[in-house]
């Protein structure tokens, strides 16, 4: 019976080990399927990953940034990237760029006030990324807040972005 029981504890450890193996390997290759723009490939491995554990950030986040992509290219599958990139908050929210996703996902979705929380926060855990000031200003900009636009396109600038330079260049902002 000892035997027997040690035997089945290895076996489980085996099952264990093999199916993180697993998940680990899939969202490898979501990733690098993302990178590729691959997305429906993508999107297949990242279901896989998320059907031997939905409770791991990784599969989640590749599955919002998966639907976001395509949100973005043909205006589908948003509420599904809302669905995971906000799962994926919930689970971890210091995860890769998860607010800022989901901020421009909102900004797509014309929810100006959600974008701007979003990215926030975003720009709170990452204040060097010019682009995430650009799609903020982008969102004030559809509230009518010239004084918080103007001064995001500022700060995307003296990071380096050129866009935000051509726009203040071509807008007023005093």
């Amino acid at each position: 019976m000892k035997q027997f029981l040690t035997t089945l504890f290895f076996c489980f450890l085996s099952l264990t080990s093999f199916s993180q193996n697993s998940y680990d390997q899939l969202v490898g290759e979501g990733l690098e399927l993302l990178k590729q723009q691959k997305i429906t490939l993508a999107l297949d491995k990242y279901k896989q990953a998320y059907q031997l554990d939905s409770t791991k950030v990784e599969a989640n986040y590749g599955l919002g940034s998966g639907y976001l992509y395509l949100c973005k290219q043909f205006g589908t599958q948003c509420d599904d990237a809302l669905y995971y990139l906000t799962k994926s908050i919930k689970l971890d929210d210091t995860y890769r760029n998860s607010y800022y996703n989901r901020g421009v996902l909102k900004t797509l979705q014309q929810d100006f006030k959600g974008a701007i929380s979003d990215l926030t926060k975003a720009i709170k855990r990452t204040p060097n990324k010019s682009k995430y000031y650009i799609i903020r200003a982008f969102a004030y900009e559809n509230l009518n807040d010239r004084t918080n636009e103007c001064l995001d396109l500022y700060n995307a600038m003296k990071l380096g972005s050129e866009s935000a330079k051509k726009k203040l260049a071509n807008q007023y902002c005093g």
